[in-house]
């Protein structure tokens, strides 16, 4: 698609999505961490369900024409486990629409599990429009440097405040940050860091803060000129002064 092309962006409160409409429409998720209950060694059931049954309602709601999932469809890092597998192919056998996966970190054999319907694009990202869509545990392909906006996953924000009723909580970040962080050139760039799709990853507190494992993480805070901080509900809670609550 044109760089040129401007995307409206849409977060889909009070849903962990994001719409973005290019003239064809596109919900984005991020982080579902499929088969993560395996993890703490109980025998626990998947929410692959809700999951399925929450982005098929939002089709109904949004009328969007194909899903963007920015990595972490998985929970194993490398290849796919025997329950991962049974449940990636109910995960996918409930949705009704198709799109593309911008591989994470823990989607080792990914490529092999996927149902007709879904491609593996560059772990590095992909661009729609003016928007590049990223995992965030690399540093973006440079072909995305016409890009004025980055949206990403891989960090899980949580907001984690000793003595806030809202520690815990999975939260939005929007961020102002330096163009040159990732690309050449003056400016800022919108960075649109998402929550983890998967809300059964804060109630276990699977919420890990990714600061040294990511240097697009590091270069974000290097970088960063303002911040604002919002609930799932659509709440600002938080700006520049508070980022270190989350990240």
């Amino acid at each position: 698609m044109s760089w040129a092309l401007k995307c409206k962006v849409r977060i889909a409160f009070p849903h962990p999505a994001l719409l973005l409409d290019c003239g064809k429409r596109y919900l984005v998720v991020a982080d579902l961490h499929i088969g993560f209950e395996r993890r703490f060694g109980v025998a626990m059931a998947s929410n692959l369900e809700e999951m399925a049954d929450e982005i098929n309602g939002l089709e109904d709601e949004l009328g969007f024409d194909e899903l963007v999932i920015l990595g972490d469809v998985k929970d194993s890092i490398r290849g796919v486990s025997g329950l991962e597998r049974k449940w990636l192919r109910e995960f996918f056998g409930k949705l009704r629409v198709g799109g593309v996966i911008v591989p994470g970190n823990h989607d080792g054999g990914l490529g092999r599990v996927l149902p007709n319907g879904f491609t593996l694009a560059d772990r590095r990202g992909i661009r729609i429009g003016d928007t590049a869509l990223v995992h965030g545990h690399t540093l973006p392909s440079l072909a995305l440097s016409p890009s004025k906006r980055i949206v990403m996953g891989h960090i899980h924000p949580t907001y984690n405040r000793e003595g806030s009723p809202l520690s815990g909580s999975p939260v939005w970040l929007v961020l102002k940050v330096e163009r040159e962080a990732f690309f050449e050139g003056k400016g800022c760039l919108d960075v649109i860091v998402m929550p983890a799709f998967n809300r059964a990853l804060a109630c276990w507190g699977y919420s890990p803060r990714r600061i040294k494992s990511s240097p697009m993480v590091r270069r974000l805070r290097k970088h960063l000129k303002d911040c604002w901080i919002v609930t799932l509900k659509g709440e600002l809670i938080g700006g520049l002064d508070g980022i270190g609550y989350v990240i």
